[in-house]
């Protein structure tokens, strides 16, 4: 079984705390912080990566399957080099400064597309936006406990 919440709230708070700008997750129902801030949103979850595998100890069955997932990472600001900065310094964070926080929560990083503008049109302005997407793998873990047999009986 795979948590998300574990995942995304170890990235939101290592994220955070690294870069000193505040991460949220996006598109939720909360009131958009102040400016500048970071937005992550997974727009892929749970491919899985290869076969499971299942193993015994005792009388505990555990099944283990490395998932896939898609990242887009957002800097939302007023200002164009604010928002770029910003990416970069998230960008960085998935690339090197992050990597071992990251490794520490069962998470990996596969992969980081190039930082895009992804600006946005409001009414009369916009809204600076620069982003881009991670490729991450964690592993989910199932565990079932069986009944065991302590006696067998036969009858002839």
């Amino acid at each position: 079984m795979l948590n998300i919440e574990p995942i995304r709230s170890a990235i939101v708070r290592n994220l955070t705390a690294t870069t000193g700008i505040q991460t949220i997750i996006a598109e939720q129902s909360n009131e958009q912080p102040s400016y500048p801030f970071i937005a992550i949103k997974f727009t892929t979850l749970g491919k899985q990566v290869g076969r499971a595998t299942q193993y015994m100890q005792e009388d505990v069955q555990y099944t283990e399957q490395d998932i896939e997932m898609v990242l887009s990472v957002s800097s939302f600001s007023e200002e164009m080099d604010e928002s770029i900065n910003n990416a970069y310094a998230a960008f960085q964070f998935f690339e090197v400064d992050g990597i071992q926080t990251l490794q520490e929560a069962n998470i990996a990083v596969v992969k980081t597309t190039e930082i895009s503008n992804r600006d946005t049109f409001i009414s009369i302005e916009y809204e600076r936006r620069t982003g881009f997407d991670v490729r991450i793998r964690t592993r989910a873990q199932s565990i079932k406990e069986l009944d065991s047999i302590d006696t067998i009986n036969i009858n002839n």
